[in-house]
């Protein structure tokens, strides 16, 4: 339970701008329970805000800016391209005659080469040609450059305030941005509290206060959902960099075509393409 000068209130922590606040108190066990009844069982969070002062009116600002450097997803100690195309050489090896034509699962690029070999589609030459070209593809780099960046976080505080022997006002803004490290995931935040207190008599004070929030924030990613088909319902959610037998992303997938643009990613079973690609819509 979270009560804010006096008054409980239905909002988190997160809401409250935290250059605004004179004074934080916890009450725990049955003392919270005592004073704010049922509803304090877990505990409560008392805030005090800031008041205005005796005082002619006083202007302050602060911020900061804060920069976190984009992931280094080689410390992921991923397998090179290189390695992971001769694992993927050998474990074919191992049952030339397991991978099916038929199979409704994704596809790695190399083990299509190979069975389209097996099968004498084309030659062993150019299937190594084109395997041996897959080599010096490195997706873990171009999945850093175009989906990573730094995180920068920027936070302004405005607070004006004053008073004088029979009142007092307190006005303060609060706006943070943050640019996330994966691309496309931002969030913005303005809080604003007034706050005016009034003397009408020695024994009585009346006061007001307003505290508006606003959010707004956008949120990717870092998974992408590969449906296997009817047969299997439902979604395999897979991480862009969770290189796999099934994956449709593998370290020599190439997610730009040579003019920059989004390249189209191979990976989906041949079996179903070819099953589907005359299937009206």
């Amino acid at each position: 339970m979270i009560v804010i000068d006096g008054y409980p209130v239905e909002t988190t922590i997160d809401d409250i701008n935290p250059m605004n606040i004179a004074s934080i108190t916890v009450l725990k066990d049955g003392v919270a329970a005592s004073i704010y009844g049922s509803r304090a069982a877990n505990g409560v969070i008392v805030v005090t805000t800031k008041s205005g002062q005796n005082s002619e009116p006083k202007i302050s600002y602060s911020g900061f800016v804060n920069i976190i450097q984009t992931p280094q997803l080689k410390y992921l100690n991923k397998a090179t391209t290189s390695d992971y195309i001769d694992a993927e050489i050998d474990l074919f090896n191992l049952n030339p005659n397991g991978p099916s034509t038929m199979d409704p699962y994704n596809m790695s690029r190399v083990t299509y080469l190979l069975m389209q070999e097996r099968e004498g589609k084309i030659s062993h030459q150019d299937a190594m040609a084109e395997i041996n070209g897959l080599r010096g593809i490195n997706a873990l780099n171009q999945i850093q450059d175009l989906f990573f960046r730094n995180k920068v976080t920027h936070q302004h505080n405005i607070n004006i305030a004053g008073g004088s022997p029979k009142s007092s006002y307190n006005f303060s803004v609060n706006y943070q941005q943050t640019k996330d490290n994966l691309i496309n995931n931002d969030s913005k935040r303005l809080i604003t509290d007034f706050k005016n207190e009034w003397q009408l008599f020695p024994f009585l004070t009346a006061g007001a206060a307003a505290n508006f929030t606003y959010n707004k924030g956008n949120s990717t990613s870092f998974t992408y959902s590969t449906i296997y088909g009817p047969e299997l319902a439902g979604d395999n959610y897979q991480t862009l960099a969770g290189f796999s037998g099934g994956s449709m992303i593998m370290p020599y997938t190439n997610l730009l075509d040579g003019n920059g643009n989004p390249a189209a990613i191979w990976g989906i079973s041949q079996y179903k393409v070819n099953t589907y690609k005359n299937t009206p819509a």
